[in-house]
């Protein structure tokens, strides 16, 4: 069962080139249960925050994290609206807990936001969950891999990402022309 960005973006394409006996385009909860359930396997998916299968790891010393999916923007470059329409967020305390489980259980020290739009929305999820990553005192490190927009970056949010421990910050710049923005 092939899934993720190449089945959503070109579905077809992935069925005469992969060799891939399925494919699964679009989110996993809306394609894979029906697909399942014709193969005569359980189908039931749920869509509470569920880890994933970390234990099948010997070791591993960082992990990615997610504390939403989309983004509300349109850019004419980027593939995330047609893969994740709109902006969806899960629980700060959530992400928070799983920040936890993945230090205490399996003592990973580096984690990355793979959000498509980590500040997207307003900044009040992003320091919620930054908030109660600083309040759990870990000795993590955290890496913001995708850009990061510089609109509106203050020096609350910037203090924040420091005493969060974040060490890796990539900002996006699209254009300075303001017609163009997205």
């Amino acid at each position: 069962i092939l899934g993720g960005v190449y089945a959503s973006l070109l579905p077809e394409h992935a069925r005469r080139f992969t060799g891939a006996d399925y494919i699964a385009p679009g989110d996993f909860h809306d394609s894979l249960p029906s697909l399942l359930g014709e193969l005569g396997l359980p189908s039931q998916l749920s869509r509470q925050d569920r880890f994933p299968a970390w234990d099948l790891y010997e070791k591993f010393e960082g992990a990615a994290i997610l504390t939403g999916r989309g983004c509300p923007f349109h850019c004419a470059y980027c593939a995330v609206p047609a893969l994740w329409p709109g902006l969806s967020r899960r629980e700060p305390m959530a992400v928070v807990g799983e920040v936890e489980k993945l230090y205490r259980d399996f003592g990973v020290m580096d984690l990355a936001f793979y959000d498509d739009a980590l500040r997207a929305g307003g900044d009040g999820h992003l320091t919620a969950v930054l908030a109660g990553i600083v309040r759990l005192g870990l000795p993590v490190r955290f890496h913001a891999v995708n850009a990061l927009h510089l609109r509106g970056l203050g020096r609350e949010l910037a203090v924040l990402l420091r005493r969060a421990r974040l060490v890796t910050l990539r900002f996006g710049l699209e254009t300075v022309d303001r017609a163009r923005s997205c």
